[in-house]
């Protein structure tokens, strides 16, 4: 490309480089955008409407799919980013962090729609409606959250996730004491809807 666009003779190749490669990039990710979004997202919407399946009507009716191409188009921009501008370019830097940060969300917020669709299927499903799947997939939701911000935070100051998981022992404990009674109160209600031990008119 860069001796592509010597032959026009340009003052500034390298800007010139730099402006075609984020064309391309916002090109690529528009087109995408457009593919997932206005042909595959209607697909399925249409299937949707005529799906006779509580697994179709759930799994497509919370938005799992378009947080997931939204995460997929974060991907698509990161590798592009990687492919095209110098290792060294601060806006190559500044490019992944905010990819970074864009996948994680979108992640976080397809896997809340994965567990709502589960939650939704759960409800027609004879033995399951005795349990408190609400409560626990609330606090699923609480640990990918804190799991997801951790993660932020690590891109962020660019260190390793490890590190600040290492740390997370001490806030544990004290998270475990302040939320114990509710802790308790999720595991009690688990086993008593587990072993059928109350029934209505109890």
């Amino acid at each position: 490309l860069l001796k592509w666009l010597e032959q026009f003779g340009l003052a500034d190749v390298e800007y010139a480089y730099f402006l075609v490669v984020i064309g391309l990039i916002v090109i690529a990710s528009t087109m995408l955008h457009i593919v997932l979004h206005r042909i595959v997202a209607r697909f399925l919407a249409r299937a949707r409407r005529s799906g006779r399946t509580i697994w179709q009507r759930a799994f497509s009716g919370h938005g799992l799919f378009s947080r997931l191409a939204l995460a997929l188009q974060g991907v698509v921009v990161f590798a592009m980013a990687n492919a095209f501008l110098d290792a060294e370019s601060l806006v190559l830097q500044l490019v992944e962090a905010l990819t970074h940060l864009w996948i994680i969300l979108f992640s976080l917020l397809a896997l809340f729609s994965l567990l709502d669709a589960i939650e939704e299927i759960s409800r027609s499903a004879g033995p399951a409606v005795k349990l408190p799947l609400r409560g626990i997939f609330q606090s699923l939701k609480l640990v990918a959250t804190t799991v997801a911000l951790i993660f932020a935070v690590a891109f962020l100051i660019g260190k390793s996730p490890l590190i600040l998981f290492s740390g997370l022992g001490a806030m544990t404990a004290v998270v475990l004491l302040i939320f114990k009674d509710p802790i308790l109160g999720l595991v009690a209600g688990i086993q008593l809807s587990a072993n059928n031990m109350l029934a209505v008119g109890d």
